[in-house]
């Protein structure tokens, strides 16, 4: 009992992770790359059950069955990871690595070739297949501690495959069709594949889990209309760079910016032209912002930007290039002579000021240039932290007020 437990415990465990692997991209089947790796678990588990059920005196046709089993799932793992890693996988070559030994293995068996040369075969299959895998992975690099478990992990798979059968061979070489089950070869393979299946798979189970956490994570921390962080992530990656900031004595700088008369569009033109309003002004900060500053959404028409390494001056410049590109989109449903203004107020981080009064500054200098006329910028400046009107722009001619 204990031997059939120790022969089962393989495909129990590449069933269990195909399972959890398949739970997973259920949850949100836009993730291929766990739908692939289920697959080869599937597969891995059912070529182990196979050579368990199948009667002994079926001899080399169990093996050349399995064969197409193990390397079929062994290239859906492989197809897997590398997906998973944004590497095109060399799925042709790996089925043509696949038919090709599976090729040679009928010749084997055909001019009668010995069970060794199949499990030869089968093994230098797989190895061959993940070899590729690995060094598409490694071209890549290692993005964090997960992948480079992943890849130590792959280097010992790839290695099995090909030292495995040479040590087990040299210490048993009266591997026969008829005893294959009862050789130190067969037990050899049991007791590595379990183990090793165990800590491949539940390498891959953690990457897969770890991606639907940070996903879904990353769902709620976006404003969906906008596509910029919403409030509270904005809050908190600002709070992250203030702290940076004052490590390093960066200069820091914040913009407020809301769009004119935006109740006025959503009376006239309708809620879903208002919210093709919100899309357009942050897919316009998305691209003009830059990767280490931070955009966010911070109420129904107000968003905020934190500029890094910038003082007033830099955060205003930022400022005015909005409030001329925004000017210049055209709003579907929107009439055709009208074009949608911002207003902005900009503040310079003072030292040990936190981003509750950084934000009181800025916003105080934004609801100056909407007292002065709307569609333009507003600097917080002064020592007491009044705005400053010699600050402000002009108002362009081409206004939604004027429009309307």
């Amino acid at each position: 009992m204990r031997e059939v437990l120790f022969l089962l415990f393989t495909p129990i465990v590449a069933w269990t992770l195909a399972a959890t692997l398949l739970g997973v991209w259920l949850r949100d089947r836009s993730r291929k790359e766990n739908a692939a790796l289920a697959l080869g678990w599937f597969l891995t588990g059912a070529g182990f059950m196979i050579s368990q059920a199948m009667p002994a005196e079926m001899g080399r046709i169990t093996v050349a069955i399995t064969h197409a089993f193990y390397t079929t799932g062994a290239t859906a793992i492989a197809w897997g990871i590398l997906h998973r890693a944004k590497v095109t996988p060399a799925l042709p070559s790996w089925l043509l690595i696949a038919g090709l030994f599976y090729l040679a293995m009928f010749v084997s068996i055909a001019v009668g070739g010995s069970v060794v040369a199949d499990l030869y075969l089968t093994n230098m299959a797989c190895g061959l297949i993940f070899f590729s895998a690995l060094q598409l992975l490694l071209r890549r690099g290692a993005a964090d501690l997960l992948h480079r478990i992943l890849i130590a992990v792959l280097v010992v798979v790839v290695a099995q495959f090909f030292i495995r059968p040479t040590i087990a061979f040299m210490f048993d070489d009266g591997v026969t069709a008829s005893n294959y089950r009862d050789t130190v070869y067969y037990s050899a393979l049991h007791a590595t594949l379990s183990i090793g299946s165990l800590f491949f798979g539940l390498t891959l189970v953690t990457i897969a889990v770890r991606d639907m956490i940070v996903q879904e994570r990353e769902a709620t921390a976006m404003d969906p209309l906008s596509g910029l962080l919403a409030r509270r992530e904005f809050e908190e990656r600002v709070a992250q760079k203030i702290a940076l900031a004052r490590q390093g004595d960066v200069p820091l700088a914040l913009v407020v910016g809301d769009i004119d008369h935006f109740k006025r569009v959503n009376d006239i033109w309708g809620h879903q032209v208002g919210d093709r309003a919100i899309a357009a002004f942050g897919e316009l900060l998305s691209q003009t912002v830059r990767e280490y500053d931070v955009a966010g959404r911070v109420g129904g028409e107000e968003f905020c930007v934190l500029v890094w390494n910038a003082d007033e001056a830099v955060a205003a410049s930022l400022a005015e290039r909005l409030r001329l590109g925004l000017s210049e989109v055209e709003i579907e449903g929107l009439s055709s002579n009208v074009r949608l203004t911002a207003s902005f107020g900009a503040a310079e981080m003072r030292r040990s000021e936190g981003y509750p009064s950084l934000f009181a500054r800025a916003d105080r200098a934004l609801y100056l240039a909407k007292g002065a006329g709307r569609n333009r910028v507003a600097c917080a400046g002064g020592l007491n932290g009044d705005p400053s009107p010699d600050d402000t722009q002009p108002v362009a001619a081409d206004s939604l007020t004027a429009a309307a």
